[in-house]
C-alpha cells in the first residue's frame, strides 16, 4: 500500500475527527471534545499516514505536550491515542508511524514519550515501539462516604486544636497545578498546610494531587482526609497514583486498592532506556490527559 506519513499539522482536523468517528470506539462529539481543546492550544502533536491514491486516513498516532510535574525540566509528550484503520491493520503500519512521530519529536527537542498503555497495547508498544515499563499505578478508593467523613472533619474541629505546621512549597508543582486547575469544574486548593487538585465526575470526587504537612500518624492522615472530604464534596474520595507517592501514602490506609495501569514509555535519545530517576508518579487530571 503506498502511503506517506505526515504531521497532524498538515491534516483538516475534521478529517482527522471523521476518521476517529468510523474507526474508533466513540462518537464524533466525544472525539471533538477530547481533541479541540489541545488542537487549538498548539499542544496536541502527532503523525498521521495518509494512502496516495485515495488520499484516505489510514492511521494516526497522538500525543500531548505534557510535562511530568515529578521533572518538568524533562520536555515530555503524553502519548495520548493510536488507531489504525481496520484495512491497514496487521502490519508493519504502526511501527511506522510510531517511529516517525519519534523522530520528529527527537528533532523538536522532545525528551521523552511516556503514557499508560491498556494491557492489550502494552505489550505492542514494548515489542514494536521499544517503550520500557517503570512502575504500577493504582487506584485508591476511600469506601467511607463523604457525608460520613464531613461530620468526622467537624468533631476534629471541635476537639482538637488548629494544626499550625506547615507543608513544603514545591514552586513548579504549585505552578503546573494552578495553570491546569484554571480549566472549568476543577479545584485548586492552596493554604499554608494543604495543597491539592480535584474535580467532580458523578459521585466521586477525584482527588488528582495532594500535598500536606507531615503527618504523625494514622489519626493525623484521617484528620486529612476528613478535610479533603469537606473541601471536595461529592460522595466518595477516588484517587490514582504509584504506590511510593505522597498522595497515594495518604490514601492508603483507609481505601481499597486495586491495580489500574503501568507507567511505561522510552526515551527519544540514543538511549532508549526508560527512567526519569524519580521515585514517585502522581497524577492532576486521568480520565482523559493531564498525566503527570
Amino acid at each position: 500500500m503506498d502511503h506517506s506519513i505526515v504531521d497532524l499539522r498538515t491534516v483538516p482536523f475534521d478529517r482527522l475527527i471523521a476518521f476517529y468517528e468510523k474507526n474508533g470506539f466513540g462518537s464524533a462529539n466525544w472525539y471533538r471534545q477530547k481533541l479541540a481543546p489541545p488542537h487549538q492550544s498548539g499542544k496536541l502533536l502527532g503523525s498521521v499516514c495518509v494512502d496516495n491514491s485515495s488520499g484516505d486516513i489510514l492511521g494516526a498516532y497522538l500525543g500531548l505536550d505534557q510535562p511530568l510535574l515529578c521533572n518538568p525540566a524533562l520536555k515530555a509528550v503524553q502519548s495520548i491515542d493510536t488507531l489504525i484503520s481496520p484495512q491497514a491493520r496487521g502490519g508493519a503500519l504502526m511501527r511506522q508511524i510510531g517511529e516517525s512521530f519519534y523522530r520528529e519529536l527527537a528533532d523538536r527537542g522532545y525528551d521523552c514519550v511516556y503514557g499508560l498503555p491498556t494491557r492489550r497495547s502494552e505489550p505492542l508498544r514494548e515489542r514494536a515501539l521499544g517503550w520500557n515499563k517503570s512502575r504500577a499505578t493504582y487506584r485508591y478508593l476511600v469506601p467511607l462516604p463523604v457525608p460520613l467523613l464531613k461530620l468526622a472533619h467537624l468533631a476534629f474541629l471541635l476537639l482538637l486544636r488548629p494544626e499550625t505546621s506547615s507543608l513544603r512549597k514545591e514552586p513548579g508543582l504549585d505552578a503546573q497545578a494552578r495553570a491546569f486547575s484554571q480549566q472549568a469544574g476543577y479545584i485548586c486548593h492552596d493554604q499554608r498546610d494543604l495543597f491539592f487538585v480535584a474535580y467532580r465526575r458523578g459521585a466521586f470526587a477525584k482527588i488528582g494531587l495532594v500535598r500536606s504537612r507531615r503527618h504523625r500518624g494514622w489519626l493525623d492522615r484521617f484528620r486529612t482526609m476528613c478535610r479533603l472530604a469537606s473541601l471536595c464534596g461529592g460522595w466518595f474520595l477516588l484517587t490514582y497514583a504509584t504506590e511510593d507517592s505522597e498522595t497515594a501514602q495518604l490514601f492508603s490506609s483507609f481505601s481499597l486498592r486495586k491495580w489500574a495501569l503501568n507507567f511505561s514509555g522510552r526515551l527519544l535519545g540514543a538511549d532508549s532506556k526508560f527512567s526519569f530517576g524519580e521515585t514517585s508518579f502522581e497524577f492532576l487530571e486521568f480520565d482523559t490527559f493531564g498525566l503527570t
